[in-house]
């Protein structure tokens, strides 16, 4: 009776045993972590890259923002959290060696955005390169103010005695023609240098010059050309929309011709004696414009100019030595009132 209890006793005892190891041998599951991602208003990011601190172990969020990832092993894990445009984050999470020994609470990841760049103001296009180079035509009349073309004096000319009288270049001729070309470059807004080529053509009219004897005496003189280089500098002055003042001086050289005159007496038989009065000069000029000048377009205008013009005297020839005019063609300094319509171009 004793023995059969003990055999109940033992067989009973390695049951239990096997049971134990066979249930101890089933592995336990280990504990997951999971999370959610969200921005600061509380809205799911998905795609968002989590990642654990060991090798291989790596997923990204659901369209809601969840995630679950299990390590391979227990212990303390840093959960990584990551998404373009916002910056990374980490958590810690201490795991447990098996899911029932204690509970882990559902991750919330909170990502910040990166604030983006404040908005530089795009640059302002650089303005278009002004253009300062000009060229310029300019035609008008050109007015003698003030000058002598002879002087007076009393001497002998073909044995008669013969008395000059003064004669002013408006006497001797009248409006002429005044031509420019030429063109500048623009320091400035404000400031230019300038080159102008000018030519002038004043036609002369038939004119006593005195008496000769018991007669009148006369002189058709050649006409007046010159042509002449000028440089200078301008400045501009803005008065109204599309209008610039400007005031500009000059100098330069004028090439002037050879300039002769025929002396007629009709009472003293006198008649076509060509007489050399003035050789062909270069002579000194000094100027000064006033103008204004209207921007039709971003590169060409019209203008008008007023302006006042200095040429020194013209080289006398001493044709009328031994008769006591030789002194009439000494001083034939010209100042002139030339005035200007033309247009002007800026490239």
């Amino acid at each position: 009776m004793r023995i059969a209890y003990l055999c109940r006793f033992l067989l009973a005892l390695s049951v239990s045993a096997l049971a134990s190891t066979a249930l101890g041998a089933v592995p336990q599951p280990l504990p997951t972590i999971r999370g959610v991602v969200v921005d600061p208003a509380g809205a799911p990011l998905p795609g968002a890259v989590v990642s654990l601190d060991l090798p291989g172990f790596t997923t990204v969020t659901t369209a809601d923002g969840r995630f679950a990832i299990t390590p391979g092993t227990p212990g303390k894990r840093r959960v990584r959290i990551s998404l373009a445009g916002f910056h990374t984050s980490e958590a810690t999470v201490v795991l447990p060696e098996r899911a029932g020994e204690g509970a882990i609470e559902e991750l919330r990841i909170t990502l910040v955005p990166v604030p983006r760049a404040q908005a530089q103001p795009a640059p302002a296009p650089a303005p278009a390169s002004e253009p300062r180079w000009s060229a310029e035509f300019g035609l008008g009349f050109d007015n003698s103010i003030s000058g002598n073309i002879n002087s007076g004096a009393v001497g002998t000319l073909n044995n008669q005695a013969v008395v000059i009288t003064k004669n002013r270049y408006e006497d001797v001729y009248g409006t002429g023609l005044h031509l420019r070309f030429g063109g500048g470059y623009m320091l400035d807004e404000e400031t230019e240098v300038r080159a102008t080529f000018t030519f002038q053509s004043v036609d002369a009219d038939l004119t006593r010059m005195g008496d000769i004897g018991t007669s009148s005496l006369y002189g058709q003189y050649d006409d007046y050309q010159s042509f002449g280089l000028d440089v200078g500098l301008r400045r501009y002055a803005d008065i109204a929309e599309r209008f610039r003042a400007y005031g500009e001086g000059t100098i330069g050289l004028a090439f002037v011709d050879e300039t002769d005159v025929v002396l007629i007496a009709p009472g003293a038989n006198l008649a076509g004696n060509a007489t050399d009065f003035y050789d062909r000069t270069t002579a000194f000029t000094l100027g000064g414009n006033a103008g204004l000048l209207w921007q039709t377009t971003e590169r060409v205008g019209v203008f008008g100019q007023l302006g006042l013009r200095y040429v020194t005297g013209m080289s006398d020839v001493d044709g009328l030595v031994g008769t006591g005019l030789e002194e009439i063609n000494d001083s034939s300094g010209r100042w002139t009132l030339p005035f200007l319509v033309g247009a002007r171009a800026r490239f």
